[in-house]
């Protein structure tokens, strides 16, 4: 859950701007009470002294002092302004990257189904039909060939591969067939799976699993990286007496041949805290806000589906255009009195059904715990966070250090009464290039990374890392 928390570490400093009034008040403290010393306590002529060579002496003293006070003054505050800026720069590049890498998605690139009820989709698109449909029921024509029990998970599989139309399978690439059912399947259903898999696919791996966890399933498909055929299949056995069949097949893929359906990863929901989860969920904003058109619930208990929507409907920040959020609110119900859907089921219902481009939300339960899966077609987006980081700021302050030292060394020689000749004047100069030199690559190393650093474990302290 911790990952799922956006990585605020905000500068722990004031953004101040130049102190120009303080220095300039400074400067003329300074030499107004050089200029009363002087004139007032010391009892000399004063004109007659500062035109002295231990007038200028004292002078280029009281000057270089105060030059030297106003220089350091002036990088310190250009090193905390930069650092202020390089944080800022830090923390929008961190988030921005964050986003990004919630935004991962796959691609549902085909889906089926097969149900003992033949208007399940008219259903599911709220659509009334009042002709009397003659689709074939494949199902029945199972019972009447005599499959019975869990030889009917192998013959809807071969129902459902057999009916892949209109997508290219190639027999080179990696697979991966994940078989989901109510029922553990015997050692003998597996191997005539494998067997039936290996003449059509060369590279597969399998899994089979019975009522799996979906969020741990849709990590282990991306992990995978390989197009992944996922059965879903709800069966009645020998020993039940259901007879509400449904059975689904979806095909993932990494790979973006056209506008397929995304299916972005699911987000840990805290019903806890809804407006929170609802803030980072618009932060990352897979979908944009202003494409999200319907909201889908599935294993969602009435009076928490009732929050959520309530919580949609008054956060400012959202500002979803729902149209209809009232399928899927019941799922299994909705559609016909199935039993244990999953939300695979859902998925191949969607890419069927006239929502397949309608960018929406899907809410379910797994595991006590509670997701928030977004999918659509639509671009997703990031809000821009550097647009309000300051530019790169003008070294004043290493400049000022820098002249310091030259008017430092233009002094000691006019002092000392040496002779400034062309040698003595690319010295003179030197002294000023390699000061800003050699401040300019403390401040970088500084920066990048003592500081650096430092932002990174702050965070990490955040995030209890």
């Amino acid at each position: 859950m911790k990952y799922w928390i956006p990585p605020y570490n905000p500068p722990p400093w004031k953004n101040k701007p130049f102190p120009l009034l303080t220095l300039s008040t400074f400067i003329i403290f300074i030499n107004s009470v050089y200029f009363l010393i002087l004139k007032f306590t010391l009892k000399i002529d004063f004109k007659n002294y500062i035109m002295s060579n231990d007038g200028f002496i004292l002078s280029s003293i009281i000057f270089l002092f105060s030059f030297f006070l106003i220089s350091a003054y002036t990088l310190f505050w250009e090193i905390k302004k930069t650092l202020y800026i390089y944080w800022c720069f830090w923390q929008a590049d961190l988030l921005t990257k964050w986003i990004k890498s919630k935004q991962d998605n796959l691609y549902l690139i085909y889906s089926n189904i097969i149900s003992n009820n033949p208007s399940i989709i008219s259903n599911f698109n709220n659509e009334k039909s009042f002709e009397k449909t003659e689709l074939k029921n494949r199902l029945i024509d199972l019972e009447k060939e005599g499959v019975v029990g869990e030889e009917r998970v192998f013959y809807i599989v071969k129902l459902l591969i057999n009916s892949i139309k209109d997508i290219k399978i190639s027999k080179n690439e990696n697979y991966l067939i994940i078989i989901n059912s109510l029922f553990e399947q015997s050692d003998f259903i597996k191997n005539k799976l494998k067997s039936f898999f290996d003449d059509y696919l060369n590279n597969c791996e399998f899994i089979f699993q019975k009522k799996p966890n979906y969020s741990k399933q849709l990590n282990l498909i991306r992990k995978k990286k390989a197009t992944t055929f996922i059965f879903s299949i709800n069966n009645y056995s020998l020993s039940t007496n259901e007879e509400n069949e449904f059975a689904s097949l979806i095909i993932l893929s990494h790979n973006q041949e056209k506008r397929f359906l995304k299916l972005f990863q699911p987000m840990p929901f805290n019903m806890d805290n809804i407006d929170e989860s609802i803030k980072t969920m618009t932060l990352i904003q897979q979908q944009s806000n202003k494409d999200i058109k319907q909201v889908k619930f599935i294993g969602i208990e009435e009076v928490n589906s009732n929050n959520i929507m309530l919580k949609l409907r008054s956060e400012k920040s959202c500002q979803l255009s729902l149209e209809n959020h009232t399928q899927g609110c019941f799922f299994n119900e909705y559609i016909d009195n199935y039993k244990e859907l999953s939300i695979f089921h859902l998925l191949a219902l969607i890419y069927l059904s006239r929502f397949k481009e309608t960018s929406q939300l899907l809410f379910y339960k797994s595991d006590k715990n509670y997701y928030c899966q977004t999918i659509g077609v639509q671009k997703s987006h990031i809000d821009n966070h550097y647009w309000n980081i300051s530019k790169p700021l003008f070294p004043l302050g290493t400049l000022l250090v820098g002249f310091f030292a030259l008017i430092s060394v233009i002094f000691k020689n006019i002092i000392d009464h040496v002779e400034f000749n062309s040698e003595r004047i690319i010295m003179t100069s030197t002294s000023f290039l390699f000061t800003i030199i050699i401040i300019s690559v403390i401040k970088k190393i500084y920066i990048n990374f003592y500081w650096k650093i430092h932002f990174l474990n702050t965070l990490n302290k955040k995030w209890n890392l």
